[in-house]
């Protein structure tokens, strides 16, 4: 019997592995299987595209040669996407290809993302920027490696950014992380150690020390436990959860992370029916 796809003739849209890589609607429609108009379309907006690419190259070339430093493509990059774009859809005109997987592959050049099991971008080297989100992969990266609930870290690019992660993104010239890698706050950056004085540099590191040891403070000063520590770890347990497609309820995990972790750091800060908590001791309370 033949699905409604292949009736409309619609050409190869989704291949074996899914869309971006997640088994979903794996094997939508057939290559072979193409509408006249329909691929005539394609192939024609396919080449006007890469077209445009093709003229715009040399001043790409130009514009990232006259960049700062002349080493990292970024216009480049951009019209690499650009024509990966439009061939993808040449192909897919020409019965060569599914549609949807060539899209999703056309960014990687400018951004490949990694999103819980999904890859969104596949590069043909690294990716200008690299995301990764609820996912135990992270893509690397010469401009940004980014992380957000992520297992896993980047030392490749520039700048590296973490929040909420197992993990620390490195960055060759800035790291900023929040909640990440067992830090409340991280910023590094090696050009602050360069040069005859390093007053900008402690400065930053006498920030991120103080904020360090306000949060270990409020996690340790309170008899009930641990209130800020729960609620961190709650909140990026549960998003790994949500990302990882386990078994449990990894929405329902998050929301119960989250609101014990809430409810310790409030006991904690005001204390049970036992002592004072650390508001009380600081007004004499808890006695």
């Amino acid at each position: 019997m033949t699905d409604g796809v292949d009736a409309l003739a619609a050409g190869g849209l989704v291949g074996e592995e899914g869309v971006a890589g997640t088994g979903l609607l794996a094997n939508t429609g057939d290559p072979e299987n193409t509408n006249p108009v329909v691929s005539g379309v394609l192939v024609a907006t396919g080449e006007t595209v890469t077209t445009v690419a093709d003229g715009t190259s040399q001043i790409a070339t130009l514009v990232d040669g006259a960049l700062p430093g002349g080493e990292t493509s970024i216009v480049g990059r951009v019209v690499s996407t650009v024509d990966r774009t439009g061939q993808a859809l040449v192909d897919t005109g020409n019965g060569q290809a599914y549609l949807v997987d060539g899209l999703t592959a056309a960014p990687g050049d400018t951004v490949s993302i990694a999103l819980g099991e999904a890859t969104i971008g596949e590069p043909t080297n690294d990716s200008l920027i690299g995301v990764s989100a609820l996912s135990n992969s992270q893509p690397d990266a010469s401009l940004a490696s980014v992380g957000v609930a992520s297992g896993a870290e980047s030392d490749s690019a520039l700048l590296g950014v973490s929040a909420l992660s197992e993990s620390q993104n490195d960055g060759q010239l800035l790291t900023a992380g929040v909640a990440s890698n067992g830090e409340f706050l991280t910023l590094e950056s090696p050009a602050l150690q360069q040069g005859e004085s390093n007053a900008l540099s402690n400065t930053v590191n006498g920030v991120t020390d103080t904020v360090n040891d306000v949060a270990s403070g409020l996690t340790q000063g309170a008899s009930s436990g641990d209130g800020l520590s729960n609620t961190l770890d709650g909140v990026t347990n549960g998003l790994e959860g949500a990302g990882s497609g386990g078994s449990g309820n990894a929405l329902g995990d998050t929301v119960q992370g989250v609101t014990d972790g809430v409810g310790n750091t409030v006991e904690g800060l005001t204390g049970g029916s036992s002592n004072g908590g650390l508001v009380g001791g600081l007004l004499g309370g808890g006695q």
